[in-house]
Parts: C-alpha cells; structure tokens; sequence
C-alpha cells in the first residue's frame, strides 16, 4: 500500500497536539479495518504495529492510545536524543505487548532486522529531528535523520513488505501560508525553515515509493 502522510491542520476547536493525534490515530484506526493488500514473502504479518519515535511526546501518547484502545503489539523504535524520555511509557512497563528498542532509523541493518523479526502489519514513523529553532543552529542532523533515516525506512519498507507504512508529517510545512485555518489541501512550496523543508521532502519521498 501506499505510504500515508498524516499532517495536522489547524481547527478552531482544537490545540495542535490534540489535532495531531486525531489526525493520525484516525488515519491508524481505518487501517484496522482496511484488507493489506502488500505481502510479505510468505503473505502473512504479525497484529502488531513498528512505531518509531514512541518515547517522543507525540509518539508516546500514540502508542498509549493504541494499546489502551486497540490492544494490538507495538515494537516502539526510538535512539531516546533530547526529544525522547522512556518515562513517558511508565503506564507500560513490564507490558508484554510493548517491546521497546532503542535504535536510530538511519541504521539500515537494524531496520531490517525489526521488519524482518516482527514482520508488523503497518509501520507508523515518529522519528525525526524537531524545533524549528534547532534546524537553524544545527542543519546537518535534520538532514541525517529526517531526510536520509526516512529514506532507510522507506527502503526497508520496499525490501520487507509490511501492510501500510504511515508518515507523521509536521504542520510546520505550512511554512508562510497566512490563510487560516490550514487545510491539507493548501500549497506547501514555501517552508521557511529547514526542519519544514525536511518534512515537506519526507512527504515527497513517501509519494514516489508509493
């Protein structure tokens, strides 16, 4: 299937978190009910989900909501940098449908190894360099991660197979759009930070392996 991006649109009726979250975790819902129409070599996968990034703040909630709600496994990938902080997984711990692996999405070799053991019917991508003030004092690692780890995990998405692969983008792409509310639909074009412009590639890479 297509990798899917879920990027938040402001609303009047709700924060940017909370727009966030219902955005991707009712794009997530859908695919509980959806038929996966890719395979892996032997047609079966796993009731479980690869969420990379899951002790981020947005990740960690996702994943808390996922267990709580859908009760499937979640194999939680994340390098645990500034923006990560396995505390916020207490209510998890010792859960036996939560695996947790600390690793980077750059590591191809580890990567694999994750699609290839857990063989998970969607894998939904956290991870990424955040802040718009840090991509601007430090470009290099919104590069690595965001633009080169994506296209890691995008390869060994079209390597291993899972069911669905979904990009959590960032409203940051909306860059100098003055009209309000954003709408999915608006023109994207013009980022005004490096970290937007990452995210905004990381859309445009999901379109092409789609």
């Amino acid at each position: 299937r297509a990798p899917r991006a879920a990027r938040s649109a402001p609303s009047a009726a709700a924060g940017p978190f909370t727009r966030s979250i219902r955005s991707i975790f009712r794009k997530a819902r859908s695919f509980a009910c959806a038929s996966i129409r890719v395979r892996n070599h032997d047609g079966k996968h796993a009731a479980m989900w690869i969420v990379t990034g899951g002790a981020g703040f947005i990740g960690s909630n996702f994943v808390l909501q996922w267990l709580t709600t859908k009760g499937e496994s979640v194999v939680n990938l994340d390098k645990l940098t500034y923006a990560g902080n396995l505390r916020n997984l207490d209510s998890v711990r010792g859960d036996a449908r939560h695996i947790f692996v600390q690793g980077d999405i750059d590591d191809a070799q580890l990567v694999a190894q994750l699609l290839q053991q857990y063989r998970p019917r969607a894998v939904l991508n956290f991870a990424a360099e955040s802040h718009v003030d840090r991509s601007i004092l430090g470009p290099a690692e919104f590069v690595r991660t965001n633009i080169h780890g994506t296209f890691t995990l995008l390869e060994a998405a079209r390597a291993h197979a899972p069911g669905h692969l979904v990009y959590a983008a960032s409203s940051s792409v909306y860059g100098g759009n003055a009209r309000l509310p954003w709408s999915e639909g608006d023109n994207v074009g013009h980022p005004v930070s490096l970290y937007a412009a990452s995210k905004k590639s990381n859309e445009l890479m999901a379109h092409v392996y789609s």
